[in-house]
């Protein structure tokens, strides 16, 4: 079984601060669960799609926020190991660039 460990990107930590606390506790909660359905294989639960024109980028909805990561692969070239989130947000505005 792989161990997949959730790392925010500085741009991420500011929109979760600025979200409010009950919204990000769901959204931690919510990234809680997919970290481990990620550890044995199983995301059928989660609405997650890739984001069309980004590569390698999926979108996790969590009621009306977006959750955009990535996937990526340890040094070891071992199946993937961490979530990357990248932007935090409302469905309005979490898809612009540089978010």
């Amino acid at each position: 079984m792989n161990r997949h460990i959730t790392r925010f990107t500085t741009a991420a930590q500011r929109r979760m601060r600025g979200i409010p606390r009950k919204e990000a506790v769901r959204i931690l909660r919510r990234l809680s669960e997919l970290q481990q359905a990620l550890d044995v294989g199983d995301t059928s639960a989660f609405d997650i799609t890739p984001l069309t024109g980004h590569q390698g980028r999926w979108r996790l909805r969590v009621c009306d926020h977006r959750v955009v990561h990535t996937l990526d692969k340890d040094d070891e070239g071992r199946p993937i190991v961490w979530v990357w989130v990248i932007a935090v947000g409302d469905r309005e505005g979490v898809y612009e660039k540089g978010a």
